[in-house]
């Protein structure tokens, strides 16, 4: 019989599974659960991340598609609008360069073509003074009164009545400076606002025509009167008559004949001339208004008839023959107290006299 020794307590079983082993095992186990859940956390979160870029790419689309739908829905009416504008803009231009014609059309219709411009300017020049320092004189009716205040704003009572033969028999005609228009440029030295009025009456229709003094063009202007719808005249004819009146102008005449004042030299027909000379005639039983020149010297000489002249306080019976000064300032009038007609030469010592009512 065999003796067996009695087991060693320090000795390994090996019975046993190895505890160090299993813990090894156990620990690559854990590291590669861990490995895997790393790599599942990255994709995730790459999943996740993909997700971000997706959402953000779609809220970016959502956001651009509905600012685009805002931007068309609100530029719509935006356009509209311009586009309205752009129409009211042009039917305006259109409107205007409508306007600008019509009134080019207008005035082309008033406007009186004139194939002399240098004598329209002299004729015109030398009438308008004339018209201007006429005397005052109110007509005696008020039918008379009326129609000039209608036909003649600013004439002051200096109105000229003129007959013309224009071919069809002897034809009345009216023409007046406008002072009242011309009162304060001529106060700064300024040719402005002068304007003359002319109404030729034939067969009871006035035809009513004007002459003014245009600053731009430094001319005088012929025209129809603004209410003339048509012209009733070629310019040629109308232009032709306007040259007759304003050269009639040097024999007008006041209401009813009663004075005529013939003008042969005057500044205004001979500029530079410094001195006047005229030739007169006052009806039987007219007074003239009293007045006095205030830049110059009056001689009266008697042609024809008997006159009564006052200078001054003092009244003197002339006769044909009979010769007469007036002093500068000195206020004077005359008388016809003859049968006929007085006819007189009168010569100032000034080229445009000053006129003042006594």
């Amino acid at each position: 019989m065999t003796d067996t020794p009695p087991p060693d307590e320090n000795a390994p079983d090996e019975t046993k599974p190895s505890i160090t082993g299993s813990a090894i095992n156990a620990a690559k186990k854990a590291h590669a659960s861990v490995e895997n859940a790393g790599k599942i956390t990255e994709t995730f979160g790459d999943a996740i991340s993909a997700v971000k870029w997706v959402a953000i790419a779609v809220t970016m689309g959502f956001i651009f598609s509905f600012g685009w739908l805002a931007y068309k829905t609100i530029s719509a009416p935006v356009k509209a609008a311009a586009n309205a504008t752009e129409s009211v803009t042009g039917a305006v231009k259109a409107g205007a360069s409508s306007v600008a014609d019509g009134t080019t059309n207008i005035l082309h219709r008033l406007h009186i073509q004139t194939q002399n411009q240098k004598r329209t300017d002299k004729l015109a020049e030398t009438a308008f003074k004339r018209l201007a320092n006429l005397p005052e004189a109110a007509p005696e009716s008020l039918a008379a009164r009326a129609f000039w205040a209608t036909n003649f704003p600013g004439h002051e009572n200096r109105v000229c009545q003129l007959t013309l033969e224009f071919g069809a028999g002897d034809i009345p005609v009216l023409i007046a400076a406008d002072n009242k228009a011309h009162a304060s440029a001529k106060s700064l030295g300024s040719k402005k606002d002068r304007v003359m009025r002319i109404i030729i009456r034939a067969d009871g229709d006035d035809m009513p025509l004007r002459v003014e003094w245009d600053d731009e063009s430094q001319h005088w202007l012929m025209k129809w009167r603004a209410t003339s719808m048509t012209k009733p005249l070629e310019d040629q004819v109308a232009a032709q008559r306007i040259h007759d009146i304003l050269a009639a102008t040097k024999s007008c005449q006041m209401p009813h004949n009663d004075v005529v004042m013939d003008w042969l030299m005057e500044d205004a027909i001979t500029p530079g001339a410094e001195c006047s000379l005229a030739k007169m005639t006052v009806a039987v039983g007219v007074t003239s208004e009293r007045h006095r020149h205030s830049n110059c010297t009056e001689t009266i000489h008697v042609l024809e008839g008997q006159i009564e002249q006052r200078i001054g306080d003092e009244w003197r019976i002339m006769s044909a023959g009979d010769t007469c000064l007036i002093l500068k300032d000195a206020p004077h009038q005359t008388r016809n107290i003859g049968s006929r007609p007085a006819v007189m030469m009168i010569a100032y010592s000034a080229g445009e006299r000053v006129y003042v009512k006594d």
